[in-house]
């Protein structure tokens, strides 16, 4: 056998050789990839009584929680319920991971505009902060003129200068059902049946009085419609 035929044929084995061990090399690197699992979005806005919907991409989490269920809940299945106006947290857990969606619960109600809810600040911080035309100013109380179509009165209640209350007020003479209806529906968005007495029925601002740091009620009293405003139970 001549020497050129013996090279040859080295030459094929060594070329069948690198083939081969670059057609093992070439499966090793095609693995299979692992799908990159996220949230279908991480934010959510929707009115309160609204629903919508959480999902993982790639996988199915194995569990759904709320940071806020005041705001809105969220079952097992990642259907989301706007309960009352604010934003929350929902959170879709999978294999130890958390993946977080932010929730924003709006209000479909803006029958008037709520007082400054700052129980304890100073009466000249209530003044500055205020942007409604001051109608009266006394030793302990302030009375801002709003601007709704009913001419709600909006008064201010101090001890040693600090704010301890405040109501929305008008005329009975304004009263209509439907105002009635739409106040309501204002007060339900934003807060909480917590309490009934024998004269009020007492809302909150979370699910029960022990949670809440802010309640309210409606008063109808000296010809005036009054929703009363106080951090006290």
């Amino acid at each position: 056998m001549s020497i050129n035929l013996l090279k040859g044929r080295h030459l094929i084995l060594a070329l069948f050789a690198l083939a081969t061990t670059f057609s093992f090399t070439s499966c090793d690197d095609g693995e299979e990839e692992i799908p990159l699992i996220t949230l279908e979005t991480n934010s959510i806005t929707m009115n309160a009584g609204g629903q919508g919907y959480l999902k993982l991409i790639n996988a199915t989490a194995d569990l759904f929680l709320s940071d806020n269920e005041f705001v809105a809940t969220i079952d097992q299945d990642g259907n989301i319920y706007g309960n009352h106006v604010g934003t929350t947290t929902v959170h879709a857990y999978y294999l130890n991971v958390t993946y977080d969606c932010q929730v924003t619960v709006e209000p479909l109600y803006f029958t008037y505009t709520e007082p400054i809810l700052d129980f304890g600040a100073l009466k000249s911080e209530i003044k500055n902060a205020e942007t409604r035309e001051l109608i009266s100013e006394e030793l302990t109380t302030l009375t801002f003129q709003g601007t709704e179509s009913f001419s709600p009165m909006i008064n201010y209640v101090f001890e040693d200068d600090r704010c301890v209350g405040a109501t929305v007020s008008f005329s009975i003479d304004n009263y209509t059902e439907e105002l009635e209806s739409q106040i309501e529906a204002f007060i339900m968005e934003r807060y909480k049946n917590v309490a009934v007495t024998d004269q009020y029925t007492v809302y909150g601002n979370a699910d029960s009085v022990e949670e809440s740091t802010l309640f309210l009620t409606t008063v109808i009293q000296d010809d005036l419609y009054s929703i009363v405003y106080t951090n006290e139970y």
